[in-house]
Protein backbone atom coordinates (compact mmCIF):
# COMPACT_ATOMS: atom_id res chain seq x y z
CA UNK A 1 0.00 0.00 0.00
CA UNK A 2 1.46 3.43 -1.04
CA UNK A 3 2.02 6.50 1.17
CA UNK A 4 -0.48 8.44 -0.55
CA UNK A 5 -3.19 5.91 0.14
CA UNK A 6 -2.64 5.48 3.73
CA UNK A 7 -2.88 9.63 4.20
CA UNK A 8 -5.68 9.75 1.84
CA UNK A 9 -7.14 6.88 4.08
CA UNK A 10 -5.75 8.53 7.59
CA UNK A 11 -7.69 11.56 6.62
CA UNK A 12 -11.12 10.04 5.77
CA UNK A 13 -13.82 11.75 8.12
CA UNK A 14 -15.50 9.36 10.33
CA UNK A 15 -18.87 8.87 9.94
CA UNK A 16 -22.07 9.53 12.95
CA UNK A 17 -22.63 5.56 13.37
CA UNK A 18 -18.22 4.94 13.26
CA UNK A 19 -17.94 7.60 16.14
CA UNK A 20 -21.04 5.88 18.13
CA UNK A 21 -19.25 2.43 17.93
CA UNK A 22 -16.03 4.35 18.87
CA UNK A 23 -17.65 5.45 22.03
CA UNK A 24 -18.87 2.01 22.64
CA UNK A 25 -15.87 0.40 22.20
CA UNK A 26 -14.09 2.75 24.95
CA UNK A 27 -17.23 2.38 27.15
CA UNK A 28 -16.94 -1.63 27.12
CA UNK A 29 -13.00 -1.31 26.99
CA UNK A 30 -13.37 0.87 30.65
CA UNK A 31 -15.47 -1.68 32.20
CA UNK A 32 -13.35 -4.63 31.10
CA UNK A 33 -10.66 -2.73 33.40
CA UNK A 34 -13.23 -2.51 36.31
CA UNK A 35 -14.38 -6.33 35.90
CA UNK A 36 -10.47 -7.34 36.29
CA UNK A 37 -9.93 -5.31 39.19
CA UNK A 38 -13.26 -7.14 40.73
CA UNK A 39 -12.13 -10.39 40.15
CA UNK A 40 -8.67 -10.22 41.71
CA UNK A 41 -9.97 -11.43 44.35
CA UNK A 42 -11.34 -14.77 42.93
CA UNK A 43 -8.94 -15.36 40.24
CA UNK A 44 -5.35 -14.09 39.67
CA UNK A 45 -4.31 -11.74 36.81
CA UNK A 46 -2.41 -14.24 34.25
CA UNK A 47 -5.11 -16.55 34.73
CA UNK A 48 -8.20 -14.33 34.20
CA UNK A 49 -6.08 -13.32 30.92
CA UNK A 50 -5.94 -16.95 30.35
CA UNK A 51 -8.71 -17.94 30.55
CA UNK A 52 -10.37 -15.40 28.76
CA UNK A 53 -8.06 -16.02 25.66
CA UNK A 54 -9.39 -19.27 26.07
CA UNK A 55 -13.13 -19.02 26.14
CA UNK A 56 -12.64 -16.37 23.60
CA UNK A 57 -10.78 -18.63 20.82
CA UNK A 58 -14.06 -21.10 20.24
CA UNK A 59 -16.22 -18.33 19.63
CA UNK A 60 -13.92 -15.64 17.77
CA UNK A 61 -13.29 -19.33 15.20
CA UNK A 62 -17.06 -19.70 15.12
CA UNK A 63 -18.05 -16.25 14.45
CA UNK A 64 -15.21 -16.48 11.47
CA UNK A 65 -16.67 -19.63 10.44
CA UNK A 66 -19.91 -17.98 9.98
CA UNK A 67 -18.65 -14.99 8.08
CA UNK A 68 -16.82 -17.50 5.67
CA UNK A 69 -13.21 -16.76 7.16
CA UNK A 70 -10.59 -18.99 5.43
CA UNK A 71 -8.52 -18.48 9.03
CA UNK A 72 -6.19 -21.01 6.99
CA UNK A 73 -5.62 -19.38 3.59
CA UNK A 74 -2.17 -18.17 2.63
CA UNK A 75 -2.15 -14.81 2.58
CA UNK A 76 1.54 -12.99 3.40
CA UNK A 77 -0.14 -13.08 7.42
CA UNK A 78 1.50 -15.53 8.83
CA UNK A 79 4.18 -13.89 10.08
CA UNK A 80 3.34 -10.54 10.88
CA UNK A 81 0.57 -12.22 12.20
CA UNK A 82 2.68 -14.33 14.48
CA UNK A 83 4.56 -11.58 15.85
CA UNK A 84 1.40 -9.11 16.61
CA UNK A 85 0.28 -12.32 18.75
CA UNK A 86 3.19 -12.50 20.98
CA UNK A 87 3.07 -9.00 20.89
CA UNK A 88 0.01 -9.13 22.04
CA UNK A 89 0.22 -12.03 24.88
CA UNK A 90 3.49 -10.48 26.66
CA UNK A 91 0.89 -6.67 26.54
CA UNK A 92 -1.75 -8.39 28.26
CA UNK A 93 0.86 -10.03 30.47
CA UNK A 94 1.96 -6.02 31.35
CA UNK A 95 -1.38 -5.14 31.57
CA UNK A 96 -2.92 -7.74 34.22
CA UNK A 97 0.29 -7.48 36.36
CA UNK A 98 0.07 -3.80 36.12
CA UNK A 99 -3.83 -3.92 37.34
CA UNK A 100 -3.00 -5.87 40.61
CA UNK A 101 -0.62 -2.78 41.83
CA UNK A 102 -2.99 0.02 40.58
CA UNK A 103 -6.48 1.26 40.20
CA UNK A 104 -8.60 0.59 37.45
CA UNK A 105 -9.48 4.43 37.28
CA UNK A 106 -5.54 4.88 36.70
CA UNK A 107 -4.82 2.19 34.75
CA UNK A 108 -7.89 3.24 32.17
CA UNK A 109 -5.95 6.52 31.85
CA UNK A 110 -2.23 5.08 31.17
CA UNK A 111 -3.26 2.58 28.66
CA UNK A 112 -4.43 5.40 26.38
CA UNK A 113 -1.22 6.86 26.25
CA UNK A 114 -1.19 4.15 23.29
CA UNK A 115 -2.35 7.23 20.75
CA UNK A 116 0.56 8.97 21.59
CA UNK A 117 2.87 6.02 20.57
CA UNK A 118 0.52 5.49 17.23
CA UNK A 119 0.74 9.04 15.92
CA UNK A 120 4.88 9.02 16.56
CA UNK A 121 4.87 5.60 14.93
CA UNK A 122 2.66 6.47 12.04
CA UNK A 123 4.56 9.82 11.62
CA UNK A 124 8.18 7.86 11.76
CA UNK A 125 7.35 5.10 9.91
CA UNK A 126 3.82 5.41 7.70
CA UNK A 127 4.88 9.05 6.94
CA UNK A 128 1.25 10.24 8.44
CA UNK A 129 0.40 13.91 8.83
CA UNK A 130 -2.02 15.20 11.80
CA UNK A 131 -3.61 18.59 11.50
CA UNK A 132 -2.35 21.37 13.81
CA UNK A 133 -6.27 20.55 15.74
CA UNK A 134 -5.33 16.62 16.34
CA UNK A 135 -1.79 17.82 17.56
CA UNK A 136 -3.84 19.94 19.68
CA UNK A 137 -6.18 17.23 21.09
CA UNK A 138 -3.34 14.76 21.54
CA UNK A 139 -1.60 17.60 23.46
CA UNK A 140 -4.36 18.25 26.33
CA UNK A 141 -4.54 13.71 26.49
CA UNK A 142 -0.52 14.01 27.30
CA UNK A 143 -1.56 17.23 29.60
CA UNK A 144 -4.41 15.34 31.19
CA UNK A 145 -1.78 12.34 31.57
CA UNK A 146 1.15 14.19 33.26
CA UNK A 147 -1.75 15.54 35.68
CA UNK A 148 -2.44 11.91 36.79
CA UNK A 149 1.01 11.04 37.38
CA UNK A 150 2.06 14.52 38.94
CA UNK A 151 -0.72 15.28 41.31
CA UNK A 152 0.36 13.96 44.81
CA UNK A 153 -2.22 11.05 45.95
CA UNK A 154 -1.89 10.05 49.42
CA UNK A 155 -2.36 6.64 48.69
CA UNK A 156 -0.13 6.52 45.38
CA UNK A 157 3.22 4.85 46.55
CA UNK A 158 6.20 3.19 45.01
CA UNK A 159 4.06 0.12 44.02
CA UNK A 160 0.93 1.70 42.65
CA UNK A 161 3.66 3.94 40.45
CA UNK A 162 5.16 0.42 39.55
CA UNK A 163 1.64 -0.32 37.94
CA UNK A 164 1.33 2.86 36.16
CA UNK A 165 4.24 2.44 34.30
CA UNK A 166 3.66 -1.55 33.38
CA UNK A 167 -0.08 0.00 31.97
CA UNK A 168 1.98 2.44 30.01
CA UNK A 169 4.18 -0.41 28.80
CA UNK A 170 1.63 -2.19 27.62
CA UNK A 171 -0.09 0.56 25.94
CA UNK A 172 3.46 1.08 23.91
CA UNK A 173 2.66 -2.59 22.97
CA UNK A 174 -0.82 -2.31 21.79
CA UNK A 175 0.17 0.73 19.74
CA UNK A 176 2.85 -1.55 18.43
CA UNK A 177 0.24 -4.00 17.22
CA UNK A 178 -1.50 -1.22 15.53
CA UNK A 179 1.23 -0.43 13.45
CA UNK A 180 2.05 -4.04 12.34
CA UNK A 181 -1.39 -4.59 10.94
CA UNK A 182 -1.08 -1.16 9.66
CA UNK A 183 2.32 -1.80 7.88
CA UNK A 184 1.52 -5.76 6.81
CA UNK A 185 -0.79 -7.93 4.91
CA UNK A 186 -2.82 -7.90 8.37
CA UNK A 187 -4.48 -4.36 6.82
CA UNK A 188 -6.02 -6.53 3.87
CA UNK A 189 -6.76 -9.65 5.66
CA UNK A 190 -10.33 -10.09 7.74
CA UNK A 191 -10.67 -8.94 11.22
CA UNK A 192 -11.02 -11.89 12.73
CA UNK A 193 -7.98 -13.80 11.00
CA UNK A 194 -5.87 -10.97 12.44
CA UNK A 195 -7.43 -10.80 15.92
CA UNK A 196 -7.35 -15.02 15.87
CA UNK A 197 -3.73 -14.73 15.47
CA UNK A 198 -3.62 -12.76 18.62
CA UNK A 199 -5.97 -14.78 20.89
CA UNK A 200 -4.43 -17.54 20.00
CA UNK A 201 -0.68 -16.82 20.55
CA UNK A 202 -1.64 -14.86 23.68
CA UNK A 203 -3.03 -18.49 25.33
CA UNK A 204 1.30 -20.21 25.80
CA UNK A 205 1.75 -16.80 26.31
CA UNK A 206 -0.46 -16.33 29.38
CA UNK A 207 -0.30 -19.83 30.31
CA UNK A 208 3.57 -19.74 31.02
CA UNK A 209 3.20 -16.55 32.99
CA UNK A 210 0.48 -17.66 35.08
CA UNK A 211 2.78 -20.83 35.63
CA UNK A 212 5.99 -18.58 36.08
CA UNK A 213 3.96 -16.57 39.11
CA UNK A 214 2.91 -20.13 40.76
CA UNK A 215 -0.42 -18.65 40.13
CA UNK A 216 -3.93 -20.91 40.58
CA UNK A 217 -7.07 -20.15 41.43
CA UNK A 218 -7.05 -20.84 45.23
CA UNK A 219 -3.90 -18.11 45.39
CA UNK A 220 -6.14 -15.47 44.93
CA UNK A 221 -8.00 -16.51 48.32
CA UNK A 222 -4.37 -15.79 50.05
CA UNK A 223 -4.20 -12.50 48.01
CA UNK A 224 -7.28 -11.29 49.24
CA UNK A 225 -8.37 -13.39 52.49
CA UNK A 226 -11.57 -10.87 52.75
CA UNK A 227 -13.71 -12.67 50.56
CA UNK A 228 -14.49 -14.84 47.69
CA UNK A 229 -17.21 -14.43 45.15
CA UNK A 230 -17.45 -16.61 42.50
CA UNK A 231 -20.22 -14.99 40.59
CA UNK A 232 -17.56 -12.18 39.34
CA UNK A 233 -15.97 -14.32 37.47
CA UNK A 234 -18.48 -14.66 34.96
CA UNK A 235 -19.39 -11.03 35.11
CA UNK A 236 -15.72 -10.35 34.28
CA UNK A 237 -15.58 -12.85 31.14
CA UNK A 238 -19.12 -11.90 29.93
CA UNK A 239 -19.16 -8.03 30.30
CA UNK A 240 -15.30 -7.13 29.39
CA UNK A 241 -13.96 -9.59 27.19
CA UNK A 242 -16.91 -10.04 24.87
CA UNK A 243 -17.82 -6.23 24.68
CA UNK A 244 -14.19 -5.51 23.84
CA UNK A 245 -13.69 -7.87 21.20
CA UNK A 246 -17.13 -7.22 19.69
CA UNK A 247 -16.16 -4.03 19.28
CA UNK A 248 -12.16 -4.28 19.08
CA UNK A 249 -11.38 -6.76 16.32
CA UNK A 250 -13.50 -5.35 13.51
CA UNK A 251 -12.20 -1.69 13.53
CA UNK A 252 -8.08 -2.96 14.01
CA UNK A 253 -8.53 -3.40 10.19
CA UNK A 254 -11.62 -2.22 8.61
CA UNK A 255 -13.17 0.56 8.42
CA UNK A 256 -17.09 0.44 9.86
CA UNK A 257 -19.74 -0.43 7.33
CA UNK A 258 -17.50 0.08 4.63
CA UNK A 259 -15.51 -3.46 4.77
CA UNK A 260 -12.64 -1.79 3.06
CA UNK A 261 -9.13 -1.90 4.35
CA UNK A 262 -8.85 1.40 6.59
CA UNK A 263 -5.98 2.85 8.67
CA UNK A 264 -7.86 3.64 11.44
CA UNK A 265 -8.07 2.54 14.53
CA UNK A 266 -10.03 2.91 17.50
CA UNK A 267 -7.39 4.57 19.37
Amino acid sequence: MSSNQLISSAGRALTPGAIALMLMLCLSWGFNQIAVKLVLPDVPPMLQALTRSIGALPVLLIIGWFRGVKFFERDGTLWPGMIAGVIFGIEFVLIYRGLLLTSASRAAVFLYTAPFFVALGSYVFLGERLRASQWGGLGLSFAGVALAIGVPQANVDAKVLMGDLLIVAGGSLWATTTLIVKTTALIKAPAEKGLGYQVALSIPILALAAWISGETYLLARELFPEGYDSTWPELQFNVGYLGGWLGGGPTNQRGPGNGKPSTKQPL
